[in-house]
């Protein structure tokens, strides 16, 4: 599998999101499929390095 950023990062407040690409082969077959992942940090404790909240979207062909 190899990753791609469609769009993105894109930041507002805590909050970062992107949209990607996956490029592989599944049974000898090439395929591809999308998706989007949004990640929320914690400014507030920690410093805000570290993310405390995690989504992601997979867009299955």
């Amino acid at each position: 599998m190899t990753f791609g950023v469609d769009v993105g990062p894109v930041t507002e407040g805590d909050l970062i999101s992107a949209r990607w690409v996956a490029h592989g082969h599944y049974q000898a077959a090439a395929t591809t499929f999308h998706g989007h992942d949004i990640l929320r940090h914690d400014t507030l404790r920690h410093g805000g390095n570290r993310f405390v909240e995690y989504w992601v979207i997979a867009e299955t062909p």
